[in-house]
């Protein structure tokens, strides 16, 4: 059942055996596995099917000059479905080298090993629709075209390592019939959890306080709880549910909102492919499914333990776009497209407006380019339009084709788990009275290390292999990830605030996802990984999702 907070009687009390805050990959994979077992479930949603300007201003946080960082609205959305209305689709698990405690990385390790999360995978890439769990494209695609470029891999370099590609799934809208056919589950839309009451001794939830705005409030009152609203929700709403532990909920050690984890993202080089071109494989590939897949280039464990570096990929990505200097056509074809489909997503007549006019004469360059497009190069641009934007399963990305001569490079690098990068509350409150959040990113050598080495051995391997030439200005790379204090982008990946340890000692949640010392809470996403590796969260988050409902599935009375 889906109903709308706005139709539950102000101080009414709902019961119930399960109580969820959150409806994105991680709240709707819990309701989906625990209602298929007929567990009693109340999903607080904190939106509806749009997210509007109020719902969106909750997320908003308050600046801190000296610890830059994207607008915390910018990369969430609270609405039914959460952040993976605007996901990309991009499906890699955690490897087992994540798992570990490497002496190199500090604060590195989780409290279970890799083998007891990996029968959990084949269920996330199920409800991602990103094909079975396969990652290696001599298995998936044969072993004469396992690598993106053959006599490439070495011990230290794999490029036969695939990520998957989910259509995107926007979770809201695939499985709200099943959410609204299951007799055990109901869906509140627009109820915001605004407190989590805990009893008199602080050891266990007497209820969770929501609101359907205003004044408006009503009491969840379950067997567990457990909170599913992103990495930076998480901590934020412990931390502000304060009342009984003056610190916050969790935070005895005061580790709630420490250890925030991103990725370091960045493209500063380009691959000079040599002459004769040699082969190299399309990096989005389907497989026998129709399931995109892409190759990359990627630091293997060997690699990270001889050079005491974390985790690393680089991808073949694209040369900006932005400037029409390119004189591409297919670049050209998707920057118009994003530039329409942004300004068509800023709603009021008004604003769209606004926006086709303020960016009318960038755009104007690019038409210039597809203008004077051969007659016989259409078909092709138009053909990668209609993959990237038109289809169900959409391709990822539009890339350079495999025979130009230069191909950029995008690293994703593991961002080290340090106590110094955290969350804290501001003094700002939004419309339901909860403090605001502010964000302090904090990097350690290994972060700038892992960069650099990557690119080393890149360029080391090129050369060796005469496959080509990677730029290498290792000062010039230098001074960019010394950027990354003034200018970090999450790209919504919020790690590591509410982290999975032994003991309250180390952490704020216990292998199984409950809060220390506090009964019956749990806390769910991407706030629980002690490391964060080079994969996008997504899937690990969807796995970890489905194990605390079979764990929750076996407390049942």
């Amino acid at each position: 059942m889906i109903l709308d907070a706005k139709n539950i009687e102000s101080r009414a009390s709902l019961t119930t055996d399960v109580c969820i805050v959150g409806s994105g990959a991680a709240g709707i994979t819990l309701a989906l596995e625990l209602g298929r077992r007929n567990i009693d479930v109340v999903v607080l949603t904190g939106g509806r099917e749009r997210e509007s300007a109020a719902d969106r201003d909750l997320y908003r946080g308050t600046p801190d000059a000296a610890h830059p960082h994207e607008p915390l609205e910018e990369n969430r959305r609270r609405v039914f479905g959460g952040t993976t209305v605007a996901w990309g689709g991009r499906c890699i698990p955690l490897e087992p080298i994540d798992f570990t405690e490497r002496p190199w990385v500090p604060n590195s390790g989780w409290p279970v090993p890799y083998d007891e999360v990996r029968p959990y995978f084949d269920r996330a890439m199920e409800l991602c629709e990103a094909g079975p769990f396969d990652f290696d494209a001599a298995a998936v695609f044969s072993p004469e075209r396992a690598a993106l470029l053959d006599d490439f891999d070495n011990e230290d370099l794999t490029s036969s390592n695939l990520e998957r590609w989910s259509p995107p799934t926007n979770f809201g809208k695939r499985y709200k019939n099943e959410l609204r056919q299951a007799p055990s589950l109901q869906v509140i839309l627009g109820g915001h959890a605004v407190h989590v009451q805990l009893d008199a001794d602080g050891n266990s939830v007497k209820h969770i306080v929501a609101s359907g705005g205003g004044e408006h409030r009503f009491f969840v009152t379950a067997r567990s709880y457990v909170l599913a609203a992103g990495g930076l929700e998480n901590p934020r709403i412990l931390l502000n549910s304060a009342d009984v532990h003056s610190a916050g909920i969790g935070n005895s050690a005061d580790l709630v909102g420490r250890f925030y984890m991103s990725h370091l993202t960045g493209s500063v080089a380009k691959i000079a492919m040599a002459e004769p071109r040699p082969v190299l494989r399309s990096a989005f590939e389907k497989d026998t499914d129709g399931v995109y897949c892409r190759r990359r280039f990627a630091l293997t464990p060997f690699a990270q333990t001889t050079h005491e570096v974390g985790n690393a990929i680089a991808t073949l990505h694209r040369p900006p776009i932005s400037s029409a200097v390119h004189r591409d056509p297919l670049f050209s074809a998707a920057f118009l497209a994003k530039s329409y489909r942004d300004v068509a997503r800023q709603g009021s007549p008004g604003a769209v407006l606004a926006g086709l006019r303020a960016s009318s004469a960038a755009r104007s360059e690019h038409w210039k380019v597809l203008a004077g497009t051969r007659a016989d190069s259409i078909s092709s641009v138009a053909g990668i339009f209609r993959d990237r934007y038109l289809r169900k399963r959409r391709l990822p990305s539009v890339l350079a084709p495999p025979t130009a001569a230069e191909q950029h490079i995008l690293y994703q690098t593991e961002h080290a788990p340090n106590p110094d990068s955290r969350v804290v509350l501001a003094a700002e409150q939004d419309a339901f009275g909860l403090r605001r959040m502010t964000v302090r990113p904090a990097f350690s050598d290994v972060d700038v290390e892992t960069i650099v080495e990557l690119h080393r051995l890149l360029a080391e391997r090129f050369d060796k292999t005469g496959l080509g030439s990677l730029e290498f200005d290792e000062p010039r790379l230098r001074e960019h990830i010394s950027g990354y204090p003034l200018h970090f982008n999450s790209q919504a990946h919020h790690l590591g605030t509410t982290r999975m340890s032994v003991g309250p000692a180390d952490g704020v949640v216990d292998v199984n996802c409950e809060v220390h010392n506090v009964r019956g809470l749990f806390v769910m996403g991407g706030s629980v990984f002690p490391t964060g590796g080079h994969a996008n969260p997504t899937l690990t988050i969807v796995a970890l999702s489905v194990r605390l409902a079979a764990h929750l599935g076996k407390q049942r009375p």
